[in-house]
């Protein structure tokens, strides 16, 4: 069997970030290497991030936050854990865009915000959404954890929030993490101190998340994986369950208990290592990343609201 895929870190970088835990147990640091005067807010991930700006922005009970209706389960569990209502906006099947029509007559006056996904790699035409959401001074998120492209693209500079994912399948990953950039001064200083007051997670935690990642590394092998499969069958085992199991980000119910951390500074160093490295590439415009593990480890589901 061929594998429908890889994971998209060398080996010298997954050797680099289990070094860089070793040292933090022998030789711990006290100081972090993240300036918090940088607009980039480091955290554990773009669910983190989204929960901490929500938390910031404190919308009243029952606001409602626009979204694309295919999105990760557990953003919409963050929004109504903060008692709003996501509205569901249909993305279209052939551009992966939102109509900037349909956008515009789900506004109401209880809108407070948009949360525009970039899907399976493709990057949305968001000019003319962001000026209906300047219109309505509706506060713009942009995830683009699904759309990292290096120089590429960093995001509408109009928008407010924008979310860049360094999680285990993406296609630049530092096995965790995520680069938050938030547009306001006065709200990146209020995420900033909110961020600053989580617990940092443990550098045991993030160790073993590397040797996670070799392990998957390992079974995309082309005789391993077959041999995987073979194993998984005989035992009952459904292959797409076990291969999801591998890669979830947050397993469990309870997404607010497991995302509201600090990453550890192993974690931190392993990011910044891999945006650095990637930023200084000159990548052509026609560049595309392929989303391939989306299929096999992560539901992409339709809200049912």
């Amino acid at each position: 069997m061929i594998p429908r895929g890889k994971l998209h870190i060398s080996n010298k970088d997954l050797f680099t970030g289990i070094y860089y835990c070793f040292a933090e147990y022998f030789r711990p640091q006290k100081t972090e290497i993240a300036g918090k005067n940088d607009k980039k807010l480091i955290c554990l991930s773009v669910r983190t991030g989204f929960d901490l700006v929500l938390n910031a922005l404190d919308f009243q009970a029952g606001s409602e936050i626009l979204v694309t209706d295919i999105n990760i389960p557990d953003m919409f569990k963050i929004i109504a854990g903060h008692n709003l209502t996501a509205i569901p906006l249909p993305v279209n099947k052939q551009t992966l865009n939102i109509s900037p029509a349909e956008l515009e007559s789900a506004i109401t006056p209880s809108t407070k915000a948009i949360l525009i996904t970039h899907l399976f790699g493709a990057i949305m035409d968001t000019d003319e959404l962001i000026a209906i959401a300047r219109k309505y001074n509706l506060i713009v998120f942009e995830d683009c954890a699904q759309a990292y492209a290096g120089n590429l693209y960093e995001g509408n500079p109009e928008s407010d929030v924008v979310m860049f994912s360094f999680g285990l399948i993406k296609t630049n990953t530092a096995v965790r993490g995520a680069i938050i950039n938030i547009k306001d001064p006065a709200l990146h200083t209020n995420v900033s101190t909110r961020n600053e007051q989580y617990h940092k997670q443990d550098t045991s935690s993030f160790l073993k998340k590397l040797f996670k990642a070799a392990l998957v590394k390992l079974l995309t092998t082309r005789a391993i994986y077959t041999g995987f499969y073979s194993l998984a069958k005989a035992g009952g085992k459904d292959f797409e369950e076990v291969l999801a199991g591998f890669t979830k980000g947050f397993p469990g119910d309870d997404i607010f208990k497991q995302i509201r951390y600090r990453p550890c500074l192993p974690n931190i160093k392993l990011l910044q290592k891999s945006w650095t490295t990637l930023n200084s590439m000159i990548l052509p415009q026609e560049y595309s990343w392929p989303m391939i593990f989306y299929r096999t480890s992560l539901t992409i589901t339709k809200s049912e609201h």
